[in-house]
């Protein structure tokens, strides 16, 4: 649509003071010229946060992409409960959320996967009993796979050929892995 653009220029840059003799011309608009909005970037920030948490659940429980979850809050401020009913229709729509609540106390939770955003406890309760052992049977082969891992892990670092010959930078990365894993083991 460049000649659109070019007649709309013409008409209205006489009135914003420009004289060049084409749009074509013009040096492009800088972004210094915005002004900057601290509390949309935090708004949006803990959108994108929150969003993302409920991805991570239904990613780890393969809940569908077209299935929408209940999702229940605890633990946040006053501010994230204002954000929350602010943005309460983008949430909802770009997370596949059915329906959102506010606990007041984490013993009444339902029984749940949850994930912490900015101490801000995101939970998506099961839907009924067969997808709670669903989700028991992953966790206990997440954490076999896991054990076996780290098992394998600490045979190599325990063994003194390995740990002499291997580079440092080897050694240390498998060190990390077996951190790593222990870390993920605990529940």
């Amino acid at each position: 649509m460049p000649f659109i653009t070019e007649k709309l220029w013409q008409n209205i840059a006489p009135g914003l003071g420009k004289d060049g003799e084409s749009i074509m011309l013009e040096s492009y608009p800088t972004s210094a010229k915005l002004k900057e909005d601290k509390a949309a970037e935090t708004a949006i920030g803990w959108l994108k946060g929150v969003i993302s948490a409920v991805r991570n659940i239904r990613g780890e429980r393969q809940i569908p992409p077209n299935k929408e979850v209940s999702v229940l809050f605890s633990e946040g401020s006053v501010r994230e409960r204002e954000f929350e009913q602010e943005n309460r229709v983008l949430l909802c729509k770009l997370a596949k959320i059915a329906s959102t609540q506010w606990l007041e106390d984490d013993a009444n939770s339902p029984h749940g996967s949850m994930q912490i955003f900015n101490g801000l406890k995101i939970h998506v309760p099961f839907v009924d009993k067969q997808e709670m052992y669903a989700e028991h049977a992953r966790l206990e082969k997440e954490l076999t796979r896991t054990t076996k891992e780290l098992e394998g892990i600490n045979q190599k670092l325990e063994n003194p050929n390995f740990t002499s010959r291997a580079p440092a930078h080897v050694v240390d990365a498998q060190r990390q892995k077996a951190q790593d894993a222990s870390h993920k083991k605990i529940p």
